[in-house]
């Protein structure tokens, strides 16, 4: 039986370099993709090195769209990026209390600095003396924020107690040769405001807590409405 150049054989035929159809492997390519000789020759297609061991081609392994039959599902990648928030919980609470104590150190330190201000200058008003208190409040209130967000309740705990460790030590016992209470006015007016910076945070996530609980239970109560009216025109 003669053929052309582009016309299958029937069912059962066998010309050289094609497998009968029919039978054909589970998996296996096209009758074109098979290597020179074809089966005849004992040249059978490679196998996906994918596949686990012993199990044919195609056979029980699962099929994604945009992968060939038979071949594995690729793995997840493990290079992607992984949730900041997720990493900080999952460290443990003496490394988290460890970052907010060192955070506070510095907290406490650069508040004692700054909180003069410009005290001392020649000309100065009461107005402008307010910049040094606001400027330590910032930047105490600031990294306590930080602790908590980042560290959560260790970390900021620690950082807390460092801070104003440190900033309770300095103003009454300040090192030898070092002029820290540059005003007395300021001085008290920073002991105040210091406990304060601190807790801020807090102050601001349980406005921002009860705030939003208040708008879930809005939308919980809208819904239940919304069912029960679609259930009434049902009924």
């Amino acid at each position: 039986m003669t053929f052309g150049a582009h016309t299958q054989p029937p069912a059962g035929d066998s010309p050289a370099g094609n497998p009968p159809a029919g039978n054909l492997p589970g998996g296996a390519p096209h009758p074109g993709n098979w290597p020179s000789g074809g089966p005849q020759a004992g040249n059978l297609p490679a196998r996906n090195p994918n596949l686990p061991a012993g199990v044919p081609v195609g056979a029980g392994v699962p099929v994604e769209p945009g992968f060939p039959a038979g071949s594995a599902v690729p793995a997840a990648n493990s290079a992607l990026p992984e949730d900041p928030y997720a990493r900080s919980k999952s460290q443990p609470v003496w490394l988290r209390a460890l970052m907010g104590a060192i955070l506070g150190a510095f907290a406490g330190i650069l508040g004692v600095v700054t909180h003069g201000g410009m005290a001392g200058l020649p000309g100065l008003t009461l107005n402008m003396m307010w910049v040094g208190p606001i400027i330590a409040f910032a930047v105490l209130a600031t990294g306590a924020w930080y602790a908590l967000d980042t560290c959560k309740n260790a970390g900021w705990l620690s950082y807390y107690v460092v801070a104003e460790a440190l900033t309770f030590a300095f103003m009454w016992r300040a090192p030898a040769n070092d002029v820290v209470l540059v005003n007395a006015t300021l001085a008290n007016i920073w002991l105040v405001l210091a406990p304060i910076a601190g807790v801020a945070p807090l102050v601001v996530y349980a406005v921002r807590r009860r705030r939003n609980l208040r708008r879930e239970q809005r939308e919980f109560y809208r819904q239940q409405e919304n069912s029960g009216a679609n259930m009434a025109k049902q009924g």
